[in-house]
Order: C-alpha cells, then structure tokens, then sequence
C-alpha cells in the first residue's frame, strides 16, 4: 500500500520502510516495546532505529500550524521537486518542478522573524474514561493474556474513590 504522494515514492528516507513492514507482518505484537524492537531489528546493519518515549515523556508536540501561519502558502506545493532558501534573500523561496526549469521565486514572509522562538508546545490530554473503556474492549481480546495489563489495562481498575 503506498501512501506517498505521487512523483516522491523514492524517497531516500523512507527507503527501508518497507524492510520494517515485512518484519512487522512475520512477529507477536503484544506491547510498543515489541513494536519498537521489530524497527530496530529490521535491518541488519541497523538502518532503521525507533524512537521509543515512555508514555511520551521526554516528548514534545509543538503547534507548528500557529506558528506558521503568518506565512504566505505556496499554491500547489506538491508539485515542485526543487526549493531553496538563501539568506541574501530573507523571507523567499526559490522554486521549481524540472531540473532543467527555470526558479520561481515567492516571498512567504515579509514581517521580522525571530529564529530563537520555537512553536508553542500542544499539552497533551488524557483519554477519557469512556473511550478508555472502548479501547480496553475493542483491544483485550488481540493481546496475548500476560500483556494485556500492559497494552491495555481494564480503566475500571484503576479507579480510586
């Protein structure tokens, strides 16, 4: 199944993609561990590495679609194939689809920027009970039983009055 857009199915970066579905379809998933080791174990000279978080420490979602909001679009930016950026030209991008093409120039930003200013981060909100205990029973009955308190553990049994 290709989810690429079309025109960047080769990406180099996703290159060994494929290598961890394989692999993925051939073992036991009971827990993110077990997800996180079939990554780091699809190939053998170590191409692939995960990023495991527990329970997203040490993990950040930033709101990068404030943050650039301000900037001006490029219209049909799936298209092109070719970008730059340079700082002799601050707030433009070069562009263009052939290598053989002639750049296009746009000015996305025209205001003062701060490059030291990150997004704003996302806090992220728990589960609420109920779509915990939809998960718990959607997903119990795939675990194998010594994990399930792991993968899914029964929400009701945590409660504490």
């Amino acid at each position: 199944m290709n989810f690429m857009i079309p025109g960047h199915t080769k990406f180099i970066c996703d290159s060994c993609f494929g290598l961890i579905k394989i692999f993925y379809r051939k073992s036991k998933v009971n827990t993110v561990d077990d997800v996180a080791s079939i990554v780091d174990n699809s190939t053998t000279v170590h191409l692939n590495a995960s990023q495991h978080f527990l329970k997203g420490e040490g993990f950040q979602y930033y709101n990068f679609k404030d943050y650039f909001q301000k900037f001006k679009k490029i219209p049909n930016i799936q298209k092109y194939h070719h970008f730059y950026f340079t700082s002799q030209h601050s707030g433009v991008v070069f562009y263009k689809d052939k290598l053989e093409d002639s750049y296009k120039e746009t000015t996305v930003r025209n205001f003062s920027f701060n490059f030291n200013t990150q997004p704003s981060i996302i806090n992220i909100r728990p589960l609420s009970l109920k779509r915990q205990e939809e998960l718990y029973k959607e997903i119990t009955p795939y675990v194998d039983l010594p994990f399930r308190n792991i993968t899914c553990p029964n929400p009701n049994e945590h409660i504490t009055d």
